[in-house]
């Protein structure tokens, strides 16, 4: 896999804390068909600062990019033309009468083009810019890109990572590229809390249908706190059983606000091992947890660090 890195050579501690989010403050949108996308920064400047100081990394997960540009949201000149026009009478002698030969002086007017004006005008759009200015505004990221051989066919499949360096520190926004390029699939996953307030560390079980892309016993599955192609952190989980090509699997999610949520879920990756942590899923306020497919002998297996049998 190539992976394009485009950066400026200047002196970066990279021990100092990042805070992305508080730079690049939303992804407001990512047309992979028109090859853009448009988001949000906050300088964190208390002064306008040099544009290169915006870079961009990309995950090439098939295809390459060619060439990028960023633009910024602001006032963009461009050109109105306005033709000048001479208007000139041409008279001539014409034959009104074929059988007389009578003659008529008949006359016709033609615009002669003198000269082009060009004026200046202004509106707001998407333009070049020297510099990032004070504040937040958005920008629109433009790529060139280059076909490859992906995983479902010809074209291309690539990921971006804005990159802003300033007072000796990286502020890197990995969140909205895809979380790990070794894994050909991901898949949104909406769940829904009902009840009136958010449930923290809750368990959810997940009935997955088609799993026909993943491995037989779903080793390669690994979920996510984001929505595909927002990056994140993997979530615990522990798969309750496989039935064909649908699955139960418990996911325990940290935070799980009123209304709807949207976890990542990763696959197709045949070089992993099994990634569940059930023990992760059933922490120290459960006892035991016994589930009915995974009964062995005359023992049940306990999903919980207690290990009750």
């Amino acid at each position: 896999m190539f992976m394009l890195v485009i950066q400026i050579s200047i002196s970066i501690d990279l021990t100092t804390i990042n805070e992305a989010d508080n730079v690049f403050l939303e992804l407001k949108n990512n047309d992979a068909i028109k090859r853009e996308a448009v988001i949000t920064i906050d300088n964190p400047s208390t002064y306008a600062i040099a544009e290169d100081y915006l870079t961009l990394e990309f995950n090439e997960i098939c295809g390459k990019v060619i060439d990028y540009e960023i633009l910024l949201y602001q006032l963009c000149p461009y050109e109105v033309s306005t033709p000048i026009y001479e208007v000139i009478e041409i008279c001539q002698d014409t034959i009104i009468d074929n059988k007389t030969l009578e003659l008529k002086n008949v006359c016709d007017t033609k615009q002669n083009l003198i000269r082009t004006d060009t004026e200046i005008l202004y509106e707001f759009d998407y333009c070049k810019t020297d510099n990032l200015p004070i504040g937040v505004k958005d920008y629109k990221i433009k790529a060139d890109v280059e076909y490859g051989l992906c995983n479902d066919g010809f074209g291309y499949e690539i990921d971006f990572i804005p990159i802003l360096y300033y007072d000796n520190v990286e502020y890197r926004q990995e969140k909205w590229a895809w979380w790990n390029t070794t894994y050909y699939y991901c898949r949104n996953v909406t769940i829904t809390n009902n009840v009136a307030s958010t449930l923290t560390n809750f368990p959810v079980l997940l009935n997955i249908t088609n799993t026909s892309n993943m491995e037989a016993d779903l080793d390669d599955l690994r979920i996510l706190n984001e929505s595909c192609s927002f990056g994140g952190v993997e979530l615990d989980y522990e798969i309750d059983t496989i039935q064909g090509d649908s699955a139960l699997v418990w996911v325990k999610i940290p935070s799980f606000t009123l209304g709807n949520n949207v976890i990542g879920m990763y696959y197709n990756n045949s070089d992993v091992v099994a990634g569940e942590n059930p023990n992760g899923v059933w922490d120290n306020d459960y006892l035991v947890v016994y589930h009915f497919s995974k009964y062995s002998g005359a023992n049940w297996y306990d999903s919980t660090l207690n290990s009750m049998i």
